[in-house]
């Protein structure tokens, strides 16, 4: 078995925390978690993927990384400097606010391919959200845990919903606001890496018709949906989505 590591890259914004589970190839995934996570949520996917050495970053402000500032330009710009570091072909992973953090980063650094998992190209937010999270964050905790989630016990829900709240409501209503402003239909357009779009049917958080809307501007790209509830693909549906991303990368290289 392949044994997880971690340690942290030195950014010019600070030091990121970073999962990485090695593995004798040439060939690297790289894992941008959504609003409010950080690397923890991968742990379950990576477990699953043996042909590439996978990585699974905290973004900055996230998790255990010792960064301070949190806008998307530097999310991005750390993100960057990191994939610029690695050997070898870099394709990167993006789950939810995290497939817009693609978007830009195929802009500034060498991507070889692009996964999209549980996300799109638009990502609106209720307005409701920004209500409870200035005035009842643990509700809202609570209720997107519920939303994101589609079979699962009380002591996964309850360690979810504690991973949210140690983001913070200043965090989540950061990240919210980012997923809230993205529009990366144009952008989807004239995306030139090989791309594969993951989703689940009856994702609550983001809708599969804005998965297929973008999907269907990116030339060539490839879409797996499967039949189940909920937004955390690499959790609950870990063992099914490791397998798709290693049929896609292979048929990339």
């Amino acid at each position: 078995m392949l044994t997880m590591k971690s340690a942290y890259f030195s950014s010019t914004y600070g030091d990121m925390f970073y999962r990485k589970k090695e593995c004798d190839s040439n060939t690297n995934l790289v894992c941008i978690h959504g609003a409010g996570g950080d690397s923890r949520l991968f742990i379950p996917l990576m477990n699953e993927i043996n042909t590439m050495t996978v990585y699974a970053v905290d973004l900055p402000a996230h998790g255990r990384s010792k960064i301070n500032e949190c806008s998307l330009e530097v999310y991005v710009q750390a993100m960057g400097q990191f994939i610029q570091s690695l050997q070898g072909n870099v394709f990167v992973l993006g789950h939810s606010m995290g497939g817009g953090i693609i978007f830009e980063l195929v802009k500034c650094a060498p991507v070889k391919g692009a996964v999209f998992l549980a996300t799109a190209g638009t990502l609106p937010v209720n307005p409701v959200v920004f209500e409870l999270v200035d005035k009842d964050f643990d509700s809202l905790c609570r209720l997107a845990v519920d939303l994101s989630y589609g079979n699962v016990d009380d002591t996964m829900r309850n360690t979810a919903i504690e991973y949210m709240k140690q983001a913070g409501s200043s965090i989540l209503k950061n990240d919210f606001t980012i997923c809230n402003n993205y529009n990366y239909e144009e952008d989807a357009k004239i995306f030139t890496p090989p791309a594969c779009f993951i989703a689940n049917r009856k994702d609550k958080m983001v809708p599969l018709d804005l998965t297929y809307a973008t999907f269907k501007k990116m030339p060539d790209a490839m879409l797996q949906v499967f039949p189940y509830k909920g937004h955390m693909l690499h959790i609950e549906q870990a063992k099914q989505v490791a397998r798709c991303i290693e049929q896609f990368v292979e048929l990339s290289l």
